[in-house]
């Protein structure tokens, strides 16, 4: 049996992984990402297993300054999973991330629940902040990512992959990095890296009959109070 948690913690895994790749004994789901293409001009290294390798090497280098060192790897590794599930011929990978959540839910390999749920919310989020950094979002999207991660995945570790992520395309411009950096840092001076409190619990919405949490806090970064929050759920969900 293959110790891919051993492999992971290499100082250069792409080289272990390309191996095992050239003898075909990579699981499907990974085997699959060779036979990927993407985007040149996104992605000028080539196909997805190719790109991930070069992640790996990537995250190999970073990965004792994250919380988790083996499960930020194990991210690493399957960041792109989903890729070969949602690519167009043009090679483009719309909601690549959601795909590859849906086939990791299947992927038993890894068994402790608190690893599977920081793997798979690395695997959601992966691209979020570079994209956030890209279009200059504004503060309550990333104040809401805060609360999508919370006691899940930290800041720190979403930052490190995503930085991974952007170098694993060979070279970056310095610019589109040092703008990311700026962008992170002005958010989390400014912000901080805990999410807000929500006004209103779960328990509090769930006369709403749907799963409204996450709207809810929405309104709430937008600058609404409990009151008006409750209102306008009602309007919404609320008949006669």
């Amino acid at each position: 049996m293959i110790d891919y948690d051993n492999l992971l913690m290499l100082d250069k895994p792409s080289i272990a992984f390309k191996q095992l790749h050239d003898h075909h004994s990579l699981p499907d789901y990974l085997e699959i990402l060779s036979q990927t293409k993407q985007r040149r001009d996104y992605h000028p290294e080539g196909d997805v297993l190719t790109h991930t390798l070069m992640v790996l090497d990537e995250g190999a280098q970073r990965k004792y300054e994250s919380d988790h060192p083996l499960w930020f790897m194990w991210s690493c590794l399957l960041h792109d999973i989903g890729k070969p599930v949602v690519t167009t011929p043009e090679g483009r990978a719309p909601y690549h991330n959601e795909a590859g959540v849906k086939l990791f839910q299947n992927i038993n390999i890894i068994t402790d629940a608190t690893e599977r749920t920081y793997i798979e919310t690395m695997i959601m989020y992966h691209m979020h902040l570079m994209n956030m950094a890209r279009n200059n979002a504004p503060d309550w999207r990333y104040l809401r990512l805060l609360k999508l991660i919370e006691n899940k995945v930290s800041l720190n570790d979403l930052i490190l992959i995503s930085v991974c992520d952007k170098l694993g395309r060979g070279y970056v411009a310095y610019d589109q990095l040092s703008h990311f950096y700026d962008y992170i840092e002005d958010k989390q001076k400014r912000l901080g890296v805990n999410a807000l409190p929500a006004l209103l619990t779960e328990a509090e919405l769930q006369r709403f009959k749907e799963d409204v949490f996450m709207e809810a806090y929405e309104l709430q970064l937008q600058g609404m109070n409990k009151g008006e929050i409750l209102r306008s759920l009602e309007r919404k969900y609320v008949k006669g």
